[in-house]
């Protein structure tokens, strides 16, 4: 967590990778780590970890932990809930499908869960917005990126980021 700007501040990095179960867990050590730096710096409020963070990177579930902890401003336990009712409508047995040459569960469930959390979670949100945050940047905390493949081209990994 230490390396050194040119001003002599630390800066704060945050990596959330894997899938499945791991996302849960992420989420709550990570609400444990961020009511520890309360209780260190003596706030009056739990931070959010956009506001501690300089940079917060994932992939696989822990992607979506970053896209909602970074780009949507989420406090870890506005995070977690979320996580939980998505893994709900997602990984419920209404969603699964018969053939599962491309995943067990339909891809539209998770769009359409994904795209609600963003309309509850920021006023003025419709769903479809680009990650691209016009406050991120060099000096920014909370700026994120999210690594994802695509089935057809694997070996390439697309970066999606808020800063430019």
């Amino acid at each position: 967590m230490a390396d050194n700007t040119p001003n002599n501040n630390p800066v704060n990095l945050l990596s959330l990778d894997g899938g499945g179960i791991r996302g849960v867990s992420q989420l709550i050590i990570l609400d444990e780590i961020m009511k520890r730096v309360q209780a260190k710096k003596q706030l009056t409020e739990v931070p959010k970890p956009c506001e501690y963070f300089h940079l917060i990177g994932g992939s696989g579930t822990g992607g979506l932990n970053v896209i909602m902890l970074g780009r949507l401003k989420m406090s870890t336990e506005d995070a977690l809930r979320n996580y939980k009712n998505l893994a709900t409508a997602v990984f419920s047995p209404d969603n699964r499908k018969l053939c599962y040459k491309d995943g067990k569960f339909r891809a539209s469930t998770l769009e359409a869960e994904i795209k609600k959390i963003v309309k509850h979670s920021c006023e003025g949100y419709t769903g479809d917005e680009h990650l691209l945050d016009p406050g991120a940047g060099r000096d920014a905390v909370g700026n994120m990126f999210v690594c994802a493949k695509t089935i057809a081209n694997l070996e390439f990994p697309h970066r999606f980021r808020t800063y430019s």
